[in-house]
């Protein structure tokens, strides 16, 4: 207990299970929201950038498609191919003249005054070539075309779009960069392709389609070659360029859209159109994409760890409130003893603690209980002195009275004095009744037979004025007692009964009950006064036996002894009433149950 009760011990060790507890609450919750909202951020981000590549991918669709369906319709005019094979389109002379004026009229026809390519150029394999659009021309290429890799390439689709990358337009003044749609086509159906149609989008024109959109993120478009085809620069040797080919090396195998983390810690969201082929890549460092829940990682990280300390705070108050009574409770025990034993500090303990004042509250009924056994322990020890004392004070030699009694016998009997001699016998008998000292209880046969002893010297006496009848049942003599019960008030009796006229009778009965055993001793004298019963009930009532006893003579075993005795062996079980007859005398009843308590 005192190494228990080490000064800050119990306060050190709730601070620190306080502590420790509130630690791993905080830390539970803010890594679990931190680690949810992180998630939630990654997965709301992941979605925003597949949205963009996503609508990326449709504008571009929509743009090639366009593209595409207008080189359908071209193609698809029989008179505008007829035109474009007639040798007479490309001649300086009046028929040329007339036959591209036959031209621009019937593409304006086909295409009307607004379309989304910047320049439509078509190819024969000889070399020859139209151009219109931004500006219009019909000629003869320098060098054959037949050596452009585009012209193979668009030969071998077989009339299928092929989408050329970002380059500056070689058959313009300007030389910007275009992206191309190539498609081959021959004169005739079924004929062999020899010829190309180029329909060429302005490189800038696609820029501002994205920008457009509002986009934040970087967008990159790669065709299946892996060809860039948004941005477009001159150097493709940059870092970023070098990771974003990295990238599409390592989606092209992989599903048509999705998001991926790249080895650059990059999130990368992409889409490749199964119409065009060319796949949109929107890339976000995660340092980029984090930075909010960075933030709010700090910020979580700064309230949590003010809500810890502000809870240490906490703890460390309530553990000093709980330990500062307990405390002081400890105290008080450590300085209980006998001199402090009957000193009552109602003082509340500080701390307000309803557990705690009740466990002082039951010290001191503790304390209090304890000085009353202490008491009781004290005076029963006393009394028991005082009984030894005056047991030797009054103790005579029983041998010289013997011997004195069987002298007085023998000299009565000689004398032929039988009454005598039966007195002799029977206060013999007494004597050796009242100074046996062994401890215990007796049946109540034996009181009885010591009551009949004490009855026939008063029958020797007073002859015929005195009448005693005993009936007690045989089920009751085996019953034990307290030794001295019967014959004192047998005693009593014989005392205040001849208070009135002879004869006098003595009555002693008793009976089994379901819990004991009752004797009762009646007499057919006066009774008692009214004062002398107020007086012995008001003792009965205030008297504790095991607190005080009266100073009671050896002689004189009065009505208050066997009271106190009764109450010693049997406590609140014990039978002791006393009452006045309807007609005459007094009746006094003892009793208790079948084994002391």
């Amino acid at each position: 207990m005192g190494i228990f009760m080490k000064k800050g011990k119990l306060h050190i060790r709730l601070l620190f299970y306080y502590g420790c507890l509130i630690t791993v609450i905080i830390f539970v919750i803010f890594f679990s929201f931190y680690f949810y909202v992180a998630r939630s951020l990654k997965e709301r981000s992941s979605q925003a950038l597949n949205i963009i590549a996503s609508t990326v991918s449709a504008r571009l669709d929509d743009t090639v498609k366009q593209l595409s369906e207008d080189s359908t319709k071209l193609l698809y005019s029989e008179k505008l191919k007829s035109l474009f094979y007639s040798d007479k389109l490309y001649n300086q002379s009046m028929d040329s003249l007339s036959a591209q004026r036959d031209f621009n009229v019937t593409f304006y026809e086909i295409m009307g005054p607004q379309f989304p390519a910047s320049q439509i150029n078509i190819f024969r394999e000889d070399g020859h070539y139209i151009s219109i659009g931004n500006y219009t021309a019909f000629g003869r290429a320098l060098e054959p075309v037949t050596d452009c890799e585009w012209y193979r390439r668009s030969l071998e689709e077989q009339g299928a779009i092929f989408l050329a990358p970002p380059h500056l337009n070689a058959w313009s003044y300007y030389h910007r960069p275009v992206l191309s749609l190539y498609r081959s086509f021959s004169q005739r159906f079924g004929r062999k392709n020899n010829a190309v149609i180029e329909m060429q989008f302005d490189y800038y024109a696609l820029e501002d389609l994205i920008n457009n959109m509002n986009i934040s993120q970087q967008v990159f478009i790669l065709d299946k070659d892996g060809n860039f085809f948004y941005p477009w620069e001159e150097n493709l040797q940059s870092e970023m360029y070098k990771q974003i080919s990295s990238c599409w090396r390592e989606i092209h195998t992989l599903e048509t859209a999705g998001t991926f983390t790249s080895r650059e810690k990059n999130i990368v969201s992409y889409t490749t159109s199964d119409y065009t082929g060319l796949t949109v890549l929107v890339p976000e460092s995660e340092d980029v994409l984090f930075e909010p829940i960075r933030s709010f990682r700090n910020n979580l990280l700064f309230i949590g760890l003010t809500a810890f300390f502000a809870t240490l705070l906490v703890s460390y108050f309530i553990a000093h409130k709980v330990t500062v009574p307990v405390r002081q409770l400890y105290t008080s025990i450590q300085n209980l003893n006998l001199d402090t034993l009957n000193e009552h500090r109602e003082k509340p303990l500080s701390g307000g603690w309803d557990e705690l004042e009740l466990l002082n509250s039951s010290f001191l009924e503790m304390q209090d209980r304890l000085e009353q056994s202490l008491a009781e322990a004290i005076s029963s020890k006393s009394h028991e002195l005082q009984a030894r004392l005056l047991a030797l004070q009054s103790q005579m030699n029983p041998h010289f009275l013997y011997n004195t009694l069987t002298t007085i016998s023998i000299m009565s009997e000689n004398a032929g004095c039988t009454d005598i001699t039966n007195a002799c016998n029977s206060l013999s008998s007494m004597l050796r009744y009242i100074s046996d000292d062994e401890p215990g209880l007796i049946t109540i046969q034996e009181e009885i037979m010591h009551t009949q002893d004490f009855l026939n010297l008063i029958k020797i006496r007073y002859r015929e004025n005195i009448h005693y009848d005993i009936h007690i049942p045989r089920e009751l003599l085996q019953v034990t007692i307290p030794k001295m019960v019967v014959e004192p008030l047998a005693e009593n009796c014989v005392k205040y009964a001849m208070n009135g006229p002879a004869p006098w009778c003595v009555t002693i009965s008793g009976h089994l009950t379901d819990t004991g055993w009752q004797i009762f001793v009646r007499d057919t004298g006066k009774g008692f006064t009214k004062e002398k019963l107020d007086e012995l009930h008001t003792a009965f009532a205030t008297l504790n036996p095991r607190r005080e006893i009266p100073n009671l003579k050896l002689n004189g075993m009065g009505l208050i002894n066997i009271f106190i005795r009764l109450k010693l062996i049997y406590g609140e079980a014990a039978v002791f009433t006393v009452k006045n007859l309807e007609n005459s005398g007094a009746c006094v009843t003892v009793g208790g149950p079948l084994s002391p308590c």
